[in-house]
């Protein structure tokens, strides 16, 4: 089990304007959700990836770790942020 406790954390806010078209995608599951995360950690050359969770019903912690090139601090806080981008906006193929 991963010990939270000792990480550094930090608000990530949501963006008001970017939720209005955030929220219409309400039927985002969260197996939808862990695939996406897989698949970005696959851009990001990960060869490896762990998936750990703690079920505690409303209080379950799930983490999704991999060796891939990840984010730098500020990348990772703005990623966090719901409604950061508007999913509207163009975004750049890989």
């Amino acid at each position: 089990m991963i010990d939270y406790s000792n990480i550094l954390s930090t608000s990530a806010e949501p963006e008001a304007s970017s939720m209005i078209e955030t929220f219409r995608a309400i039927g985002y599951s969260i197996e939808t959700a862990i695939a996406d995360i897989i698949d970005n950690s696959i851009t990001a050359g990960a060869k490896n990836i762990w998936i750990d969770y703690d079920w505690k019903g409303s209080n379950t912690t799930l983490s999704i770790l991999d060796d891939g090139t990840g984010m730098n601090s500020e990348q990772l806080v703005q990623a966090m942020r719901p409604g950061s981008k508007n999913p509207l906006d163009e975004r750049n193929q890989r």
